[in-house]
């Protein structure tokens, strides 16, 4: 829910030109993204220690891990929406397909075999894999290593986007 708020606001932003002007601040568009980007993670970390803490359902070793991904997750859905949304529509569509890729982790659990590695590849598998999963610890190297692909992938169409291209 923090990655779509700001996720938003940064469309917003940028629709209403105010990333123009926050580029010639001293602290520059990339400062003022990392801050944004920043916010909602640990929003979604906090929320999920703070849901994991009061249902006491998960070991704090796998809370942690939750937590984490639950983290990277929030900055990827707010990367995603200002590298595809052109504007405030588009976002609030945006945001509702970020919604399907839920669908892709509780589909990870109850599939066999090959059809379990497309489904691998969105971050969002892993923290259902993390939570419900056999190993924790396998779900935080594998779900960290989605997590930095497709931020990695998000945080270059990001740059490309707010320098017009």
């Amino acid at each position: 829910l923090a990655g779509f708020v700001v996720g938003f606001l940064l469309v917003e932003e940028r629709e209403e030109r105010i990333l123009d002007a926050v580029a010639v601040t001293p602290r520059g568009t990339s400062g003022f993204l990392r801050h944004r980007t920043l916010l909602p993670a640990i929003i979604g970390g906090l929320a999920s220690l703070f849901v994991g803490v009061a249902t006491g359902s998960m070991s704090a070793g796998r809370l942690m891990v939750v937590a984490t991904l639950a983290a990277g997750s929030a900055t990827l859905v707010t990367l995603t929406m200002v590298a595809v949304a052109r504007d405030r529509v588009q976002a609030l569509a945006v945001s509702k397909l970020t919604g399907l890729l839920l669908v892709a982790a509780i589909a990870f659990q109850f599939v066999e075999g090959l059809w379990r590695l497309p489904l691998g590849a969105f971050p969002s598998t892993w923290i259902v894999e993390a939570v419900a999963g056999e190993s924790h610890v396998a779900a935080f190297g594998i779900g960290s290593v989605t997590h930095l692909v497709a931020g990695g992938l998000l945080i270059g169409r990001v740059r490309r986007t707010l320098r017009g291209r």
